[in-house]
Parts: C-alpha cells; structure tokens; sequence
C-alpha cells in the first residue's frame, strides 16, 4: 500500500505552472445578475395579475399587482446605482512567479533510500 505522506512530484520534464486569475473590479453588466433575473420574473407575474389574466378578478388584487412590479422595479434601480456608486477597489498586480526548476535528467545520480533515511537520522548542528 502507498505511503499516504508521499508527495506528489511532476514527471522529468514537465513543467508546472500556475495561471493567473482574471480579477476585475468592474460591476458586472445588469443582465449577468441574479437580482435582474428575479426582478424580471416579479414584474412579469405581477403586471400578469395587475392586467387581471391570472389571480382573483378584483381592482384590489390588480393594484397591489401593479405596486409589486413598481417596488420590483424601484429595487433593482436602487440596487444597481448602489453597485455602480461604489469607488473602484485597487487590484495590486499579479506577482511574478518564481523560474521553474529544471527536472532532473534521465540519467541523474539517484540517492538510495538508506542514504535518504540516514540523511533524515543525522542530526543537525545548530
């Protein structure tokens, strides 16, 4: 059974990299949100019921349909001009990343495993 301590190394010859993550500090368009998504669903609902094709067929059930697709709307204006107001956030540039070490060649000395244990039994002189 495998050592569940080992390490993971990377083949000779291959090299490792990391990318970079794509930070934005822009809002995202209003369409790409969740809050436009659900404002869009109560307002369709609500006018639905405000022009009496769904729901019970009284003026009050109308009107408070209406006011809901009001405030839905009202809330999402709110919402984006709040994201929009807040001041850019400083993104600090990316920091290089170290050179790769070059993989050993095929034909590199290779230490035996009683040299590595006795390496790691020899105590150090601080």
């Amino acid at each position: 059974m495998p050592d569940a301590t080992a390490t993971l190394k990377p083949l000779p010859g291959a090299k490792l990299r990391v990318a970079a993550l794509d930070v934005s500090n822009e809002p995202k368009p209003g369409f790409k949100t969740t809050e436009f998504w659900l404002s869009i669903v109560v307002v369709f609902v609500s006018l639905l019921g405000g022009s009496g094709a769904i729901g019970p067929d009284s003026e009050l059930f109308q009107a408070i349909s209406t006011i809901a697709a009001a405030f839905a709307t009202a809330g999402y204006g709110y919402s984006r001009a709040k994201v929009k107001a807040l001041p850019p956030v400083p993104v600090p540039p990316p920091t290089p990343l170290p050179p790769l070490e070059s993989a050993p060649s095929p034909g590199a000395a290779k230490s035996t495993p009683t040299e590595q244990s006795s390496e790691l039994s020899t105590p150090r002189a601080d």
